[in-house]
């Protein structure tokens, strides 16, 4: 599936919710969900079911990843408060896995609270990025790895030292060097026993951008998003042999939110 500039258009109130999404190779669980909560807000995700180690998982119909994602979706989709939707489903996927660490059924999720009154929380729980504006200053919310620092850093040295490894190998590497929910900024939803979010404030933000791990978004591309979602197949040729190392896939799943917001009008000077 070649990729296709945003073009899913939805509006709710003053905000106007644009979409892209492109399954992966091979295909996985990747899902965005736009939905009122309650009387006075509008709830955003994107949420991915890959591991963050690929663990070889396909996308067929029994998939646990695409039913971890299902579960997560429907639980944000609830008029609950996110982190009770959240903790909820993280205890079902995590009691009922059969596999260990990395390989259970889990979710990444990046979310957002946004209220008629410009309030805005933003939430993550595993990986994924998000961005916001303030008039022509763009902002990244999040660090981009979801591991704490010294973490991130052993599993970095390990991948450098062994870029022919196995996806199993990569298993259980992080499965030794971050397998605590300690080790992680924000853990994805089933991966231990109880789930930890990063939050953010972005009140009175102009424009809001979330996105799973592989739209690969930084300051840079986030600028122009409808270009760089539309070059995303031609920067993969390009990278094609590190791309595809240690179990990685060359062209990883894509959702991609952008919302924007009207201004707020304020009462009228006599």
């Amino acid at each position: 599936m070649e990729p296709q500039p945003i073009s899913g258009v939805l509006r709710h109130g003053r905000w106007t919710i644009e979409t892209f999404e492109r399954v992966g190779d091979p295909p996985a669980a990747i899902d965005w969900l736009a939905v009122p909560v309650g009387t006075d807000r509008l709830r955003v995700a994107v949420l991915d079911g890959r591991a963050l180690v690929t663990s070889g998982r396909t996308a067929a119909s029994g998939d646990p990843a695409r039913t971890a994602v299902a579960l997560v979706r429907a639980a944000l989709a609830e008029p609950v408060a996110a982190p009770t939707a959240l903790a909820r489903i993280n205890a079902i996927l995590h009691e009922g896995a059969t596999t260990f660490g990395p390989s259970r059924p889990s979710t990444t999720a990046v979310f957002a609270e946004l209220l008629p009154d410009g309030r805005i929380v933003l939430a993550r729980a595993g990986g994924g990025t998000a961005f916001v504006r303030f008039g022509s200053t763009w902002t990244a919310t999040f660090a981009p790895d979801p591991l704490r620092p010294e973490a991130a850093a052993a599993m970095a040295e390990w991948a450098t030292s062994n870029p022919g490894a196995s996806a199993v190998d990569r298993l259980l590497a992080e499965e030794l060097r971050a397998g605590l929910g300690s080790a992680w900024r924000s853990t994805p939803v089933g991966r231990f026993p109880e789930v930890r979010t990063e939050r953010a404030r972005a009140d009175g933000a102009d424009e809001l951008v979330l996105a799973t791990e592989g739209g690969r978004l930084d300051i840079e591309r986030v600028v122009d998003l409808a270009r760089w979602t539309a070059g995303i197949r031609e920067f993969e040729r390009g990278r094609a042999r590190e791309l595809g190392r240690s179990g990685r896939r060359v062209h990883p799943p894509i959702a991609i939110l952008r919302v924007t917001a009207q201004p707020i009008i304020g009462p009228r000077g006599r």
